[in-house]
């Protein structure tokens, strides 16, 4: 490598000597945003981009709900810098809701732990509305709003954009099991279809300026060397992860498939290398985030992906369960 040396590993990156020209070549990140990463990737506009209990979502129906949702984001007062706090699980609409942010100059703020850490979390964001599933308890909103300042919520069904014929026994148990006895009701809440037509009157201008290291995605670590921390990605962050991990994706007639169950989007890893990486490698990606954990292997045997996220515990079950 003729180039003068910083000292800095990441700048330098003297591990690339040892690789061929073409990888090194393939390796360079390239200064995109998400939807123009995936845009470029894009097999087509017919063609299905993800499977969602029964129902089957093109890639010409994600970028309409992604319109929608930017509109809408809009409507509500969400712009550039924003952070728009969401609780959705592994559902189709985190994803509509991910790239609208990145749309509109938003940044999406992931949180998966007790409800006292949740709402500080959403009181630093400033946010005044916050995206979760309609079994969102009422004692929770109320969290959210007495102790976070937080104004309305915007409630999510799981089976918005799923067959319910289609959704097995297993599942059903499961969500059903995610229900309180006094879910979230009131003036301050409305569906995700009473949010998508907050967008339809609106007439400003939906798109931020572009810029690939703008924040996007919020995460939390796991706070296993204290106080759990925030961390933030941007679309060049979440790209340069991406892409090292596409470069090696075989191409062939064959069209792989695969599946995530119920690994949550609050993981960064999730959403970059579960969710949109196949999204960018032609893959059909299969979403079941309603199973318990014990039965990962029904899914498994009901939907037979091609591709599945490595998680020990679910080799372990799939191997031990006795099924």
């Amino acid at each position: 490598m003729n180039k003068t040396l910083t000292g800095k590993p990441s700048v330098d990156r003297p591990w690339m000597q040892h690789y061929p020209p073409q990888m090194i070549e393939g390796l360079s990140i390239p200064e995109q945003t998400v939807a123009e990463y995936l845009e470029e990737r894009c097999p087509g506009s017919d063609v299905v981009a993800m499977h969602y209990y029964g129902t089957d979502i093109t890639w010409k129906e994600l970028n309409e709900q992604v319109d929608k949702t930017a509109r809408a984001l809009r409507a509500l007062g969400f712009g550039e810098g924003d952070q728009i706090p969401t609780f959705l699980r592994s559902v189709p609409e985190f994803l509509y809701l991910l790239l609208a942010a990145e749309r509109i100059g938003a940044s999406l703020l992931c949180r998966d732990n007790t409800i006292e850490e949740n709402v500080d979390a959403v009181k630093k964001s400033g946010a005044k509305i916050i995206f979760a599933h309609d079994f969102l308890s009422h004692d929770d909103l109320n969290a959210y709003r007495n102790g976070a300042g937080v104004h309305g919520a915007v409630l999510l069904s799981p089976l918005r954009s799923a067959d319910r014929t289609q959704m097995p026994d297993y599942c059903w148990d499961y969500m059903d099991s995610l229900y309180s006895d006094y879910p979230a009701y009131g003036p301050c809440t409305m569906s995700w279809d009473a949010f998508l037509r907050q967008g339809d009157g609106f007439t400003g201008t939906v798109e931020a300026p572009r810029d690939i290291d703008r924040p996007l995605f919020r995460a939390y670590t796991s706070g296993s060397t204290g106080p759990s921390k925030q961390v933030i990605h941007s679309a060049h962050t979440m790209i340069g992860t991406m892409h090292q991990m596409n470069f090696y994706g075989g191409a062939s007639d064959f069209r792989p498939t695969w599946m995530v169950t119920l690994l949550p989007p609050t993981l960064v890893a999730v959403v970059v290398a579960m969710l949109l990486m196949p999204l960018a490698s032609d893959k059909l990606l299969i979403l079941s985030p309603f199973v318990d954990v014990n039965d990962v292997d029904l899914e498994l045997m009901r939907y037979r992906p091609n591709a599945w996220p490595l998680i020990p515990m679910f080799i372990e079950i799939v191997m031990r369960n006795g099924r």
